[in-house]
């Protein structure tokens, strides 16, 4: 969804039963769900037990891949309790996050309790990122369950940027995991 002013939003909001795959692979920017708009706000929230598999057969012809990613002025991405998701592959050559909110006033990504987000590739791999041009980014997660991988980045990447968890900002960067 892209939308054209600061009080627009562009919104994925998956409600219902528990559960359901989204497959995506492609040759190039491969994205899942995604929600973008420039100006205003954009918000993805995706229901529990929701499967996510980004890039994971498309061999090293893959610039950009992402499960769930957000743009906008104001930038939120949000995962369900227990979702799965997986992005690239061993032959990836790209930029390749699990998820990732880019904002321009404010980033946020949030999980639910058990999540498992695995990233793979050899270029740049990022499993959970908020980044603020001109204000503040955060990352918080819930707890990790019985079964749950947690963040997971797998490759071959010397010399670029690898992380599980990025929080970056002109103001104030946090990341935290909810411990009940």
């Amino acid at each position: 969804m892209i939308g054209g002013n600061i009080s627009s939003v562009a919104s994925v909001n998956m409600t219902g039963p528990s559960g359901g795959t989204i497959p995506v692979d492609g040759g190039g920017f491969d994205v899942g769900v995604n929600a973008t708009d420039f100006a205003g706000t954009a918000t993805v929230t995706t229901n529990k037990g929701r499967t996510i598999l980004v890039g994971t057969h498309s061999g090293a012809t893959s610039s950009f891949d992402a499960g769930v990613f957000t743009l906008g002025n104001v930038s939120n991405a949000g995962l369900g309790d227990s979702n799965t998701v997986v992005v690239g592959n061993t032959a990836g050559l790209g930029v390749d996050f699990g998820v990732v909110a880019l904002g321009g006033a404010v980033a946020n990504v949030t999980g639910g309790a058990g999540d498992s987000i695995t990233v793979n590739g050899n270029l740049a791999l990022v499993g959970a990122a908020a980044v603020a041009i001109n204000g503040n980014a955060s990352v918080t997660f819930g707890n990790t369950a019985t079964g749950a991988t947690g963040i997971t980045v797998n490759g071959n990447a010397t010399g670029t940027l690898n992380a599980g968890v990025l929080a970056a900002a002109t103001n104030t960067a946090s990341t935290k995991r909810m411990v009940a």
